[in-house]
């Protein structure tokens, strides 16, 4: 996603809703440049597996925040 969400080319459905949530993030400044700074060493990998279980529907939104937090805890007590 580009950093300029307003470049992006108009979408619709699921492609669409992404545009629209990236504007915000952008808009808000909550944008998170390199996954490696996203607070531990195993972070990129469970972010992935848990934004796949989310996105599929196999995760809910508090497991999906469960695992990030259980994930920091253990680099971070």
């Amino acid at each position: 996603m580009a950093p300029d969400a307003g470049a992006m080319p108009q979408q619709s459905g699921l492609l669409g809703d992404v545009r629209t949530g990236w504007q915000g993030i952008v808009k808000d400044s909550g944008l998170q440049p390199f996954i490696q700074n996203a607070s531990t060493p195993t972070m990129p990998d469970t972010l992935t597996t848990q934004l796949q279980l989310l996105a599929g529907g196999k995760a809910g939104v508090e497991k999906f925040l469960a695992a990030l937090q259980s994930d920091f805890d253990q680099f971070h007590s």
